[in-house]
Parts: C-alpha cells; structure tokens; sequence
C-alpha cells in the first residue's frame, strides 16, 4: 500500500469518526423522543422522578449519563433502587423504579418492613396503623412487630405505642370500638396472636376494651 492510499484511508477514518461524532453528539437524530417512568406509584412521583434525573425531550442521547441519572435517583427516599437505559433505536429513555412499600406512618412521613422512613407524594396512607415510637430503636422495633403479625390483626391495626425496645401497646377497631392490647416484646408472637384470637371470639368479650397478653399464658382482659 502506497502512502497516498494511507493517506486516503486515515482521512477516510477521521471524517467517518467526525460524522458520527456529530450525529452522536450534536445532530437531532439521536435526540431523545420518549421518556419512560415505570414502577412510580402515582403521577406525582412519577413527576419527582423526571426532576430528579433532569433528562428532557430532545436531549442528546449520548450526552444522557446513566449512572449520574440512577445516582440521583438513589437520593429520593422512597425509592429502593433503580435502573436508567438508553435505546438507541427507539430513540427513548426508559427509568425503572421499584418504590419502598409503606406498611405504618410515623408522624408525618411513612416506614416501610425494613425501617427506612421516607415520603411518598401524594400518597393515600390513612388506613395504615400509626407508630408512636420515642427514637429510631423503638420505631425498629415496632416494625419487627408488624411483620410478623398476621393480616387478621394488622387490618384493625390503627396504632402502634413502643415503651423502649421490649413493651408495645397495640390499639385495634374492632366492631367500632377501640381495643388496647398490652403486647409486651416480640416473644412468643405466634402464640399471642393464637390467644388474642381466642379472647375476640368469646361472646362474653364482645365488649371488652383492654386485653394483655405479654404474659400468654396468663392473659388479662378488662
């Protein structure tokens, strides 16, 4: 190969590299056409998710770094992880969240089954007990509590008072009244949750408003 061929080749590869430079980089053809949020609860967060990314229509594609996007991501509370991709052929982005899912509020903010406290915009959360717990071991330790109790309980579960780390106190509506139950610590659940159930079903409890069970096998109802 003579050097005018070289030549010839290497200025073909340098304007080959510079077109795709700027259809990559600066050209509307690769532009985004379509973003994507799937996994946001509602419409709202969805909205948060979009801000936080700060991806819009018509941006570049190659100028869109993922990881920035998902790190920016992973500060949004009540997002558990997340996953941000490019498609070059649809000319789309498309965001992946999965979202923590509330099981009790704590104030003015919801908890999820592995104790990370987060907000979630725009959220319906008035059917999920409240946790009155002093300090972050107290509200860990109500958490415990509410995942190993049955749907039985925690559908007529409206609140959850710990004292420390080895006393709570549940309040339950059950036929439109309250009923305060001494729980005590997370020993002995199954077999609490098993006399609980037997006291409710006694007729001559139908009217009863307070019920301990920490000691189990010497439960007291008033």
């Amino acid at each position: 190969m003579n050097k005018v061929k070289r030549v010839l080749i290497v200025l073909g590869l340098i304007a080959a590299l510079a077109s795709a430079s700027y259809l990559l980089g600066w050209s509307s053809f690769f532009s985004v056409k379509e973003i994507i949020v799937t996994g946001a609860p509602n419409d709202a967060s969805a909205q948060s998710v979009l801000a936080a990314t700060e991806i819009t229509r018509g941006e570049k594609l190659a100028r869109i770094e993922t990881r920035v996007a998902t790190k920016a991501l992973s500060n949004i509370a009540w997002i558990d992880h997340s996953h941000v991709a490019r498609d070059w052929i649809h000319q789309r982005v498309t965001i992946q969240v999965s979202a923590r899912t509330p099981i009790a509020r704590y104030g003015e903010v919801l908890v999820d089954k592995n104790g990370a406290v987060f907000s979630l915009p725009n959220y319906q959360a008035g059917t999920l007990p409240l946790v009155k717990s002093a300090n972050p071991d107290s509200l860990n330790f109500a958490v415990r509590l509410l995942t190993q109790l049955p749907q039985s309980v925690t559908s007529v579960l409206q609140e959850i008072q710990t004292q420390g780390t080895h006393s709570a106190v549940f309040s339950l509506s059950i036929n439109g009244r309250v009923l305060n139950i001494t729980w005590g610590d997370e020993s002995d659940m199954a077999l609490k949750v098993k006399v609980y159930q037997a006291l409710i079903a006694l007729p001559e409890n139908s009217k009863i408003t307070d019920m301990d069970v920490s000691a189990p096998h010497a439960p007291i109802v008033k």
